[in-house]
């Protein structure tokens, strides 16, 4: 008799856990859908007052995005280095050999000069003459 009092108090036990596992669904589903239908508005409104760092920070919570600097580099050799150091140095040296190298042989330095020149005068007066107008 007692162990079928505790079957019966067994299933209603696991029917009342069944329920409140469905009811607890529901409230999560209920509550994620006004959560999103929340943003959605914020973002439209942000969108709206051409707010663009509101607008991306809302479509980052959405998506659960975050972009982060890339930390590694390729080396000349193919190797990707990872280590932000050597990802300076590797910089450094690239920088070094491209600002302290000798101007391609293809530029005639007359044209650098006379370019030069313009420029200069162009700057020296306030006002474009028509021909000198971008199109």
């Amino acid at each position: 008799m007692f162990e079928v009092i505790k079957q019966i108090r067994r299933v209603r036990l696991q029917r009342n856990d069944t329920l409140k596992t469905v009811q607890q669904t529901a409230t999560l589903y209920k509550d994620k859908k006004e959560f999103i239908g929340g943003k959605a508005t914020e973002l439209e409104q942000a969108a709206q007052k051409k707010d663009i760092g509101a607008t991306f920070k809302i479509l980052r919570e959405l998506t659960g995005q975050h972009s982060m600097a890339s930390t590694s580099l390729k080396a000349a050799n193919g190797e990707t280095i990872y280590d932000q150091s050597q990802c300076i140095d590797l910089w450094k040296k690239h920088f070094d050999i491209l600002l302290n190298s000798d101007p391609p042989d293809c530029i005639d330095p007359g044209i650098v000069a006379a370019a030069a020149a313009e420029a200069t005068a162009s700057t020296d007066s306030d006002e474009f003459s028509p021909k000198e107008k971008i199109p």
